[in-house]
């Protein structure tokens, strides 16, 4: 499975590289469906989890196989080439192994400390949060290629990125946020409303977790791997650090928090590092952050206790005064994104 997946990214690269965005999705969907599917029927049918383990990475390998002779991109490196492509991506492979961690270790010290059911209200918020990720996904993939053959326009797409994203997640983590209560109860019922307050300060780190993407990708797209590496190892080890003193006190909360500071930290080193050696802008999304800040705050200033219809109201300014500022940005990612699914 590893090997099918190495060769599905290479693939993907390069379906992204030549910009074709629509067969980019439609391969990644496709591979996810028919593996997914054949690991699943094999189950079912043999009751034999190691077929099954086997039979999902034999399907990757081959929907690979089939789609690299389809866009004529199956053949041989030369040495230099392949020299090139190991010497960058080694210090990726490297701290991804690290990096890895980042995903178990705050549900490792629930368990350890407070139990599973900490790790379960935990898992709920984070899981909602995490699922609308894709979108600055979607808009790094169209950024990287064009940064690559021409670096000198990462700072114009850094600045532009960085605003769709905080735009977009600040709106969503702010609804998240104002109606994780009845979100939680509605979903899973009244037995997991204290998954609420994770689910809160989980959604207010959202809008960073995109920030991380944007910093690791602008590294990679101008060649700084061992930069961007240390960044994703930095991810674990603050996680564990901050993990480490917030969970036995506060629990499934404290891995929140824990989550929020590790990439308050690792976003602040990114966005130095790139500031310091490419002159990066962060101006109209710390401004965009701030008014979510507010808002944030002024949801325990007077709206814990108030009812629906004023949060409603106070979500809908927020929409408001978030659209009329950022006017001119959400009309070109409109026109952007419709131009890169016709590809």
């Amino acid at each position: 499975m590893s090997v099918g997946l190495s060769f599905f990214a290479v693939f993907q690269a390069s379906l992204q590289g030549a910009e074709k965005f629509a067969e980019y999705s439609k391969y990644g969907v496709l591979l996810n469906f028919a593996a997914g599917a054949l690991s699943v029927a094999l189950a079912f049918y043999f009751h034999d989890g190691v077929l099954s383990a086997v039979a999902r990475g034999f399907a990757i390998l081959l929907i690979v196989i089939a789609a690299l002779r389809h866009f004529r991109l199956l053949g041989g490196f030369e040495r230099k080439t392949l020299s090139q492509v190991f010497d960058y991506s080694k210090p990726l492979a490297i701290a991804g192994m690290v990096a890895a961690f980042i995903a178990v270790v705050d549900r490792y010290f629930l368990a350890a400390f407070k139990g599973t059911a900490e790790v379960g209200y935990y898992d709920i918020g984070y899981a909602m949060v995490a699922a609308v990720l894709p979108f600055s996904g979607a808009l790094l993939t169209i950024m990287m290629p064009r940064v690559i053959r021409q670096q000198q326009n990462l700072e114009m797409y850094y600045k532009k990125v960085a605003q769709a994203n905080t735009i977009v997640l600040s709106c969503i983590g702010l609804f998240f946020f104002y109606y994780s209560d009845i979100i939680v109860t509605l979903l899973l019922g009244n037995e997991y409303a204290p998954a609420a307050l994770p689910f809160k300060i989980i959604a207010f780190a959202l809008p960073l977790m995109a920030f991380y993407g944007l910093n690791g990708a602008s590294l990679d797209s101008v060649a700084k791997t061992k930069m961007s590496g240390l960044l994703a190892a930095l991810l674990t080890l603050f996680s564990i650090a901050f993990n480490f003193f917030l969970v036995p006190q506060f629990g499934a909360a404290g891995a929140a928090y824990a989550n929020l500071l590790t990439y308050i930290a690792v976003v602040a080193i990114g966005w130095y590092y790139l500031r310091s050696r490419r002159k990066v802008e962060l101006r109209e999304s710390v401004t965009q952050y701030a008014l979510f800040f507010a808002f944030a705050v002024a949801y325990f200033a007077f709206l814990e206790k108030g009812g629906f219809v004023l949060k409603t109201l106070l979500f809908a300014l927020f929409l408001a005064i978030t659209l009329f500022t950022n006017r001119r940005l959400a009309k070109e990612t409109l026109a952007q994104a419709r131009n890169s699914l016709k590809k």
